[in-house]
Formats: C-alpha cells, sequence, structure tokens
C-alpha cells in the first residue's frame, strides 16, 4: 500500500518546478505540496522521502512566497 502512495505522489511531483501537483499534470500548488509532505512524512520510508528535492522544493516555495507581496 506505501508503494502505491508514493508511486501516484511521484506522478503528482513537478521536477521542474519542485512543488506537488494535486493530481498528474496540473499545475504545482502551496496546498497540494503541504499535503504530499504530510504524507510522505506519514508514509516514513526511504522511498517516499528520496521524492523530495530539498534545494528545488525551497526554490518553489520562495517563488510563492515572492508572489503574494
Amino acid at each position: 500500500m506505501k508503494s502505491r502512495c508514493v508511486d501516484y505522489l511521484r506522478q503528482c511531483h513537478n521536477p521542474e518546478e519542485g512543488g506537488f501537483r494535486g493530481a498528474p499534470h496540473i499545475m504545482s500548488h502551496v496546498a497540494s505540496t503541504y499535503a504530499a509532505i504530510m504524507a510522505i512524512v506519514n508514509i516514513s520510508t526511504e522511498e517516499a522521502y528520496n521524492l523530495v528535492d530539498l534545494a528545488a522544493m525551497r526554490k518553489y516555495l520562495c517563488t510563492v512566497k515572492n508572489n503574494f507581496k
């Protein structure tokens, strides 16, 4: 079950932006990124943790933050 969840999260990950999408092939969003990170923490496997690119995630979150000046 955990592996299937990780597979779905992998499809929702947006490697170009660093965030996560609410469903595969749509735009990343802060809410879906938050939900994906919480799911990854709850899954707690190496496979799940490897989905997160911290540098790309940081860059994505900073771009979102800067859009709300």
